[in-house]
């Protein structure tokens, strides 16, 4: 009997009490395991911050060593860098804007038929019918150090290498302005002052002989008014195509004062007023001058021994309204002779110009002067017919008076028709009646092709 007691009392504890133990016991293991997996949790969390903290610590690291490279970089680029364009011409320039050059070719070749009358033919000779290359001019212009220019041209004309330009400028100067010094034009004239390869006519105007030309010298200038107003004044020395002279004394002063009343709509409605004067210490003075056209002879000409002194004015005047243009001049010379009182030689012209094709003369601001004309559609492209252009001009010259030996008076009708197939190619051809005071008429039809850049 005391064994089945013992048996049933272990069934029963097995029943009761061992599922209980069992279960709390299975709790704290519960407990214990989820305890471990918190602690390992936490572990995994710092870890995973110490991480994050490390690789945002690269990153930074990464992005300031990319920034410092860039840095280096911009910096070679600035100062080892040229860029090599085409913009109207062959330009270099460096990435930092602190050098900027141009290289430049012009080529003008012209073809000329004449027909003088008989009279004339007995003055001045038979003129014949002609080719030629009117010019052949290589030149650089630059900025060094964005304040410094250079210009540097050289010309090949009738066989002859003749040095043009050659000067160095400073600019922006406080109080000065800009300072020039070397071989190039004195400021005078509207007309003289225009770049050759920019001219509405295949030659300057009769009366632009009268202006001072080329000499070795120093000048002063400046800008004012959003460059409305512009004034020049320098100092030369007379000397010949290659920047020569010798002779004692000879120093002149010449300057030019200009200004833009009216400008507007980006230059294609302006009024151009202007005054040139130019004092002169000569031996003695020359001039001549053949009819616009360069393959005929000089028809007028005219000299002045024992000068004291000559003296220069030249009043100037032009309009741009859109396509037409309108420019007027006057040149004035009076050369004080020794003992015999004054020798006074003049001129004047007006011309009118218009584009067929609605550009307008271009008009920079800073030199006071006209300069390339750039077709709205270049030949070809787009349909397009280039830029097209009729012009004529009145010219007057009178090299005649009572203390000169010979002289002559000269009168010129010019009529223009220009074809600007881009704007470094350009067509002109040119009709010329040509009149010598006394004497008779020469009829000139000429031709020219332009390239340019």
């Amino acid at each position: 009997m005391k064994r089945v007691v013992n048996v049933v009392i272990s069934v029963v504890w097995c029943l009761t009490i061992f599922p209980a133990f069992v279960g709390a016991a299975a709790d704290e293991t519960v407990a214990l395991s989820r305890e471990e997996a918190g602690d390992t949790n936490a572990d995994a969390k710092d870890d995973t911050k110490q991480e994050l903290y490390e690789l945002k610590k690269e990153v930074a690291d990464l992005r300031e060593e990319v920034d410092e490279l860039k840095k280096d970089k911009a910096d070679e680029k600035k100062t080892g860098e040229l860029d090599v364009f085409w913009k109207d011409g062959l330009k270099i320039k460096s990435t930092d804007g602190a050098f900027d050059i141009s290289l430049g070719l012009l080529v003008q070749n012209d073809w000329v038929f004449i027909d003088e009358d008989s009279e004339t033919k007995k003055r001045i000779g038979d003129q014949e019918d002609g080719v030629e290359f009117r010019r052949i001019r290589f030149d650089s212009l630059g900025t060094i150090y964005e304040r410094y220019e250079y210009k540097a041209m050289v010309e090949v004309a009738g066989g002859d290498a003749k040095l043009h330009d050659m000067c160095v400028a400073v600019r922006q100067i406080p109080v000065i302005g800009h300072v020039q010094v070397g071989h190039f034009k004195e400021p005078f004239g509207l007309d003289y002052m225009i770049p050759c390869k920019y001219d509405t006519f295949m030659e300057k105007s009769l009366p632009s002989v009268l202006a001072p030309g080329r000499n070795v010298g120093a000048q002063v200038g400046d800008c004012y008014v959003e460059d409305r107003i512009t004034w020049a004044l320098g100092v030369f020395r007379e000397t010949d195509d290659y920047g020569r002279g010798t002779r004692e004394g000879g120093m002149n002063a010449t300057g030019r004062l200009t200004c833009l009343p009216l400008y507007g709509e980006e230059g294609r409605r302006l009024v151009h007023l202007g005054m040139g004067a130019s004092y002169r210490d000569p031996d003695s003075v020359s001039y001549s001058q053949r009819p616009e056209c360069h393959l005929v002879d000089k028809y007028v000409k005219t000299s002045v021994s024992d000068v004291d002194r000559e003296f220069l004015v030249g009043p100037e005047t032009a309009a741009v309204l859109g396509p037409l243009s309108l420019q007027s001049e006057l040149f004035a010379a009076r050369c004080d002779v020794s003992d015999k009182g004054n020798a006074d030689f003049w001129g004047w012209y007006a011309q009118a110009g218009y584009f067929l094709t609605g550009e307008n003369k271009a008009y920079n601001k800073k030199s006071a002067f006209f300069v390339r004309t750039k077709p709205k559609k270049n030949f070809l492209d787009e349909d397009g017919i280039g830029a097209w252009e009729v012009a004529a001009r009145y010219a007057y010259l009178d090299l005649s008076d009572e203390e000169v030996k010979s002289g002559g008076e000269m009168q010129d009708v010019t009529l223009g028709l220009n074809w600007h197939l881009n704007p470094n190619i350009v067509v002109s051809w040119n009709y010329i009646r040509a009149h010598l005071e006394d004497i008779g008429d020469t009829d000139i039809f000429a031709m020219r092709l332009q390239v340019e850049f």
